[in-house]
Parts: C-alpha cells; structure tokens; sequence
C-alpha cells in the first residue's frame, strides 16, 4: 500500500474521508449513531402524534429544556431519548401545550 506523509495508508484516509461524508455530524465520544437518526425519530413521534410544524419546533425545545433541568433520556451519555421516552415526552408537551 501506498504511504501518506502521515505513515496512513492512502486505503485508510479514503475511509476515513468516505465515513466524514457519509456521516458529517458524527460525534465518536458520545454516540455511534449521527445525530440527525435523533432528530429523524423526534419528526417520527411528531408525526405519529400529528404535531404542526410549529408544535415540533417547539416540542424539539421542550426536549432540551428538559436535558438541560437534568431530565435526560437513558439512550446515551448525551441524554438522549429513546423512541419509548420520546412518545411519553410527546404525551406530556400536548397536555401542557
């Protein structure tokens, strides 16, 4: 295999590049999954739940405030929700909203 300046093989940075571009918003210490499969499943439960676009803005708000008051999910160590959790949360913003 061909040797980069970096003693990398070329094989491994054109991995490397491929993986950034297929998933730019990739954070290793956290999660292995990319952030936007969260947001996907948060539109899902708002669909499921027949939010308006200005209810799921508001709902994705509703989330953070309350990993920010230390009510986090358990899906992560960011504090994510699993689809579970989301459903309950999606249950309480309606009844408060």
């Amino acid at each position: 295999m061909e040797q980069t300046l970096t003693g990398r093989s070329s094989r491994a940075l054109t991995e490397r590049k491929r993986a950034r571009r297929l998933w730019p918003c990739f954070e290793q210490t956290a999660s292995l999954v990319p952030r936007e499969h969260d947001l996907e499943q948060i539109d899902a439960v708002a669909r499921e739940f027949g939010m308006s676009r200005k209810q799921r803005f508001e709902f994705g708000d509703f989330l953070e405030d309350e990993k920010a008051a230390g009510n986090g999910g358990t899906k992560n160590l960011r504090g994510d929700f699993t689809v579970s959790e989301l459903r309950v949360m999606a249950r309480e913003f309606l009844e408060e909203a």
